[in-house]
């Protein structure tokens, strides 16, 4: 039960994070972090007639964990200063 919820958590994460305004969001957060221009990656789809493409995807999560925690706390504090609540 715990595999299938982290499955389906970390499948939201990417779908977010393939949205044209979120990818963007994450770049300037990898920037951010100086990350180097070549260097900023995206989220990556799991494909599901690639045998490899969720771990891969999983692994590009944790590549790019600490500007996507930026991403997601700066669009909490947003939405707390825009609706005045969590």
């Amino acid at each position: 039960m715990l595999v299938k919820a982290l499955v389906a958590w970390a499948k939201r994460l990417i779908n977010f994070f393939i949205a044209p305004k979120q990818s963007e969001r994450l770049e300037d957060a990898q920037k951010t972090l100086r990350f180097p221009d070549n260097d900023v990656l995206r989220a990556k789809m799991d494909v599901s007639t690639r045998w490899n493409s969720s771990f891969l995807a999983w692994e590009r999560l944790l590549l790019i964990k600490d500007a996507i925690n930026i991403v997601l706390a700066t669009l909490t504090v947003s939405n707390v200063l825009k609706h005045g609540k969590m």
